[in-house]
């Protein structure tokens, strides 16, 4: 984790006599959350990094950017879905297509992103990802969304390990997702690169 540095704004009660207290306000002090803070959903958000056989938990400030990228990530996962489940809507995968790689940038930023998309390593991925998404917008929805899938699968492929993180910790379903066969899966499928 960063040491990041704040300065508090000195609020002095009565601007007469300044008091000790006010002097150690208005010092620099390291900005560290609560403990209980530190694996919630205040202000952090816990990403998980995957560096040969060990998993790195990095804490990044949340800022309101980034909260309305999730959200049109979100969104976009959504109506993807939505549009499979009716069978194969354009409009509806269309908009999923563009929610997705909006909130894509606006989550890890333009240049980030570019950068992840340009590796050499992810051409392959690229290439087909960015047929299918032109094939759904031009209006051919079943072949665009298989070159879409498959593109998805080798750009994100890296992710194995951190879904499999998340899903352990999900209350309920975690149980599935700990035992030896699945974990084996993940461990098989999850490759060593971290994508980003």
């Amino acid at each position: 984790m960063r040491d990041e540095r704040i300065s508090r704004p000195n609020h002095r009660p009565s601007e007469s006599h300044p008091s000790k207290s006010d002097a150690v306000a208005s010092a620099s002090v390291p900005m560290r959350p609560p403990e209980e803070e530190i694996g919630g959903v205040g202000w952090l958000v816990d990403a998980f990094v995957a560096k040969e056989d060990v998993l790195w938990m990095v804490s990044f400030e949340m800022n309101d950017q980034k909260k309305i990228g999730l959200g049109l990530t979100g969104f976009g996962i959504f109506f993807s879905f939505l549009g499979i489940i009716f069978f194969f809507d354009k409009a509806l995968l269309a908009m999923g297509n563009i929610l997705f790689l909006s909130g894509l940038m606006l989550t890890i930023g333009l240049k980030s992103t570019l950068q992840f998309f340009a590796k050499p390593k992810n051409y392959k991925g690229t290439i087909s990802f960015g047929a299918g998404f032109f094939l759904v917008l031009v209006g051919w929805p079943v072949i665009g969304m298989i070159l879409e899938s498959y593109g998805f699968i080798v750009l994100f492929s890296g992710f194995w390990s951190i879904l499999a993180v998340f899903l352990q910790k999900i209350p309920i379903l975690g149980w599935i997702f700990q035992q030896p066969f699945v974990t084996s899966f993940f461990d098989r499928h999850g490759g060593k690169r971290v994508p980003v």
